[in-house]
């Protein structure tokens, strides 16, 4: 399989919470892996967390605008947007 990603992810084992673009509380998710560019989440497989909304890594506090780039039954693999609308948070 050959690896498409432009920045290499570390592996880590954060907790994090998922707010809509609206800032409303989603669900909470672990962090898996990061990168600059993105992330790997885990999150109960029940939840659709759409495909964009802001990552809180509560581990620092910081928060990221995601976009979703690949999904399967409660994992999701998300790349961070440069730009957007103000981070709730």
């Amino acid at each position: 399989m050959t690896e498409r990603r432009r920045q290499t992810r570390d592996h880590v084992r954060r907790p994090g919470t998922i707010l809509s673009p609206l800032g409303y509380r989603v669900a909470t998710c672990r962090v898996t892996d990061l990168s600059q560019g993105g992330a790997g989440l885990v999150f109960p497989p029940e939840i659709d967390p759409g495909e964009r909304f802001v990552l809180i890594d509560e581990s620092d506090g910081e928060s990221y605008e995601c976009r979703v780039v690949w999904r399967r039954r409660g994992r999701a693999g998300v790349a961070f947007e440069p730009e957007g609308p103000p981070k709730p948070g």
